[in-house]
């Protein structure tokens, strides 16, 4: 399976998301950042993985009650190469896997697994946060328009809360306590700052978000999510990592947690915020 990526791809994820990150869309800040031209988003490059290895699993495991996607980031993907996938499934594990593979390296970008497990991760989070049923459907609309494909509940409910992320003026509160002349709200302000890649995404979910979704146009369910305290490691002259999550859903029994690894460049000289 081959894909290849556009410039039309990233601007309809960024209408999304809200991810305007520079390096996807401005050539001299990605060659600042030491790369040789603009890169793919890591979250719409893993979007296809996560549909190929959800269709896998359908068709060729056991199910289970829930299951985790686990991605690594490698290397960035670029605009215009025909990446292939490359995925075997392992049913004694009850798990599938699989790697984006640039042909010009025959190097992966990314290696992701999806495999059931036990249970979910534990969490009291109150959930204080709400998308009307009404928003909810314009959003999905909004996605699969944009991928031009039916999706999974558990793959649009992931970017949703991606998208919550990128919008919440929350959880960079830990981060601004590190990097005070940082003047930035949101992590979409943090990008037009400071040079930033993902380098790990996770998300868990329960077998009942597995089936693909279609909300009707008289929707009304409130999708209701709140963010985990955020983790940040590091310095300012080596960097910093940051982890980030969140967890939402419709229904309090089936709820889903994504987690987002980015790290940052060396914060030196302090001026880069000038």
């Amino acid at each position: 399976m081959l894909l290849t990526f556009s410039q039309e791809d990233a601007l309809k994820w960024a209408a999304f998301s809200g991810d305007h990150n520079p390096i996807h869309f401005d050539v001299e800040r990605a060659k600042a950042l030491g790369m040789d031209s603009m890169t793919v988003h890591g979250m719409r490059a893993m979007h296809d993985m996560k549909n190929h290895l959800h269709n896998m699993l359908s068709s060729s495991v056991s199910t289970g009650e829930h299951y985790r996607f686990c991605v690594r980031l490698r290397q960035s993907v670029k605009y215009h190469v025909p990446h292939k996938i490359l995925a075997s499934c392992n049913t004694n594990n009850g798990n599938v896997s699989g790697q984006l593979i640039n042909p010009l390296t025959d190097e992966p970008c990314f290696s992701a697994t999806l495999s059931s497990v036990s249970a979910r991760p534990s969490s009291k989070m109150a959930l204080m946060q709400c998308i009307s049923g009404q928003e909810y459907r314009a959003l999905y609309q909004q996605f699969s328009s944009g991928l031009n494909e039916q999706n999974c509940q558990w793959v649009f409910e992931d970017a949703l809360l991606f998208r919550c992320l990128m919008q919440s003026t929350d959880v960079l509160s830990t981060l601004a306590d590190v990097l005070p002349e940082m003047k930035a709200m949101t992590l979409h302000e943090m990008f037009e700052q400071l040079p930033v890649v993902q380098t790990h995404h996770e998300v868990h979910f329960s077998d009942a978000l597995r089936h693909f979704l279609a909300p009707p146009a008289g929707y009304s369910q409130a999708f209701r999510y709140d963010f985990q305290p955020p983790l940040v490691l590091g310095d300012r002259e080596n960097g910093f990592i940051i982890r980030l999550g969140c967890q939402g859903g419709g229904d309090p029994e089936n709820l889903l947690t994504t987690s987002i690894t980015l790290k940052t460049w060396p914060v030196v000289p302090s001026t880069i915020f000038e």
